[in-house]
């Protein structure tokens, strides 16, 4: 069995745990983006679901029109 000392052990973990913080750091921003368009996707489902509605008013009115002869 090779002899490891332990500053070389404390060296690699400290390593590790240098590359654990960075990768926490990843999770944390790619979580924050995937908040931002999740609630960008719903805002748009949102607005897309209200102009449906404008534009089925809209066309109701204009049926009311045609059908008086205006």
């Amino acid at each position: 069995m090779a002899d490891v000392s332990l500053d070389f052990l404390a060296s690699q973990l400290e390593r590790v745990l240098n590359r654990l913080g960075a990768v926490e750091d990843q999770i944390t921003v790619l979580t924050g983006m995937t908040i931002r368009l999740d609630g960008a996707v719903n805002g748009l489902a949102t607005e897309t679901r209200g102009l449906v509605q404008s534009i089925n008013r809209i066309e109701h009115r204009l049926r009311k029109v045609e059908d008086a002869g205006l």
